[in-house]
């Protein structure tokens, strides 16, 4: 990931770099992308922000914390987004931002194949959890075209096909059997469900 040098511009400046790219379509730079994170930085869901303002690193995540502040701009009470008239100039600011981000880490628009499973988003970025088999896969960018990936174990081979069963991940003991331990598992033996190889990021 791209790290650039940490500057941070005045408001007005960053303003006017956002204004230019919404007249010619003239990405903003990073000092002002820096500049517009800086307002929306703190622990918790301001992470992703305060990591760009203070480090010139763009997250994989920015661009959905993103929308998040702007909805909360469009969700406003239109009496107050009348009286308030920086509301439209820190939404523009956000959009420049959101076109910054996108240059640096595109989102992602699908994947290759899901080999059988049933992806969602997990909490880490750029790893996916299958709802029916409970592995976890990562994606990885493709290099010749950044807004697709594809699905990896992380010794880089291809995810195994979606078992028609749920096995057990890691060292997680085998409670298939409505949280008790399954019926195909004999006295001190491993089951079915245990002895299954798989190369998600847990087993692998």
């Amino acid at each position: 990931m791209r790290t650039f040098e940490v500057r941070h511009l005045s408001e007005p400046e960053a303003l006017a770099e956002s204004q230019k790219w919404d007249d010619e379509g003239e990405v903003i730079s990073d000092q002002a992308a820096q500049t517009i994170a800086s307002w929306y930085a703190s622990m918790g869901e301001g992470i992703d922000f305060a990591t760009l303002a203070t480090t010139g690193r763009c997250p994989e995540q920015l661009q959905i914390d993103i929308i998040r502040e702007r909805s909360k701009l469009d969700g406003r009470d239109p009496d107050d987004f009348e009286a308030d008239t920086r509301v439209g100039d820190l939404r523009l600011m956000l959009c420049a931002l959101e076109a910054y981000a996108d240059t640096i880490v595109p989102v992602i628009f699908g994947c290759w194949s899901s080999f059988g499973h049933n992806f969602q988003s997990g909490d880490t970025p750029l790893e996916e959890d299958c709802l029916h088999c409970g592995g976890t896969w990562r994606r990885v960018r493709r290099e010749d075209d950044p807004s697709m990936a594809d699905y990896q174990a992380s010794n880089g081979d291809d995810p195994i096909s979606c078992p028609p069963f749920s096995p057990c991940h890691g060292e997680a003991p085998c409670q298939a059997d409505n949280g008790r331990p399954c019926e195909d598992q004999g006295e001190g033996e491993p089951c079915s469900h245990e002895t299954f190889e798989c190369n998600c990021l847990y087993c692998a």
